[in-house]
């Protein structure tokens, strides 16, 4: 994958970004709790056990929606009126005198068609919170995205991070849970650097700090 910055194209997964992402996993990433994890998540609904800092809760929390058109967990929250003119979908909205098809923008909430990408922002309001799949690019308003089927994404590692790195993490569809004013990640690859994985190479393109971006981490300590 690459990405382009002034006109300069840059690998996303070259030795110096690498380096960079390094940075940021061996910041925000603890350590290896797989086994402590699973232990208490399997004693979860033994309420006996008082001590257990999960709670079936934490449990229903691991439940992710997933995008019905490529079944991508990773979603992005979107503002409307701060959506590009690409971000709305295309289609026939009229003919012209020819018989020639006139491209048209949808609402991303209403799915009504319009003959322009400001008058579908302005449709049901500029305000409007929609959800994004990064994956695919499919848009869902907000009671199908409530309504998408959900499952526990299947987990091979547990790690803890951050609570700050938590929530990025959640934010991309990634399993976490909270317990004790510490954050659990599941992780759902494995037998490669974390580094390497996708959803913490897109929170570092997020924060702008591969190389080339506004917060270059190249020479950071």
């Amino acid at each position: 994958m690459s990405y382009t910055i002034d006109g300069v194209a840059y690998d996303e997964f070259s030795a110096e970004n690498q380096h960079i992402v390094d940075k940021l996993v061996n910041r925000e990433v603890f350590c290896c709790m797989t086994e402590e994890v699973e232990y208490m998540l399997c004693r979860v609904f033994d309420y006996n056990d008082d001590g257990n800092p999960f709670t079936d809760d934490d449990y229903s929390e691991l439940y992710r929606p997933y995008c019905d058109e490529c079944e991508s967990m990773d979603f992005e929250e979107l503002i409307v009126g701060d959506m590009e003119d690409k971000d709305f979908e295309n289609d026939v909205y009229d003919y012209d005198e020819d018989d020639n098809p006139i491209n048209g923008f949808v609402c991303p909430y209403c799915k009504t068609v319009h003959r322009t990408a400001d008058d579908a922002r302005l449709c049901c309001g500029r305000a409007t919170e929609v959800y994004k799949c990064r994956e695919c690019g499919k848009i869902y308003n907000k009671d199908e995205y409530d309504n998408l089927n959900t499952i526990i994404p299947e987990i091979y590692e547990w790690w803890a991070v951050s609570s700050w790195f938590g929530e990025k993490l959640r934010e991309r569809g990634q399993p976490v849970i909270d317990a004790w004013g510490k954050a659990y990640w599941g992780r759902t690859c494995t037998g490669q650097a974390i580094s390497l994985d996708g959803c913490i190479i897109g929170i570092a393109k997020e924060m702008g700090i591969l190389k080339g971006m506004p917060n270059d981490w190249s020479e950071w300590q």
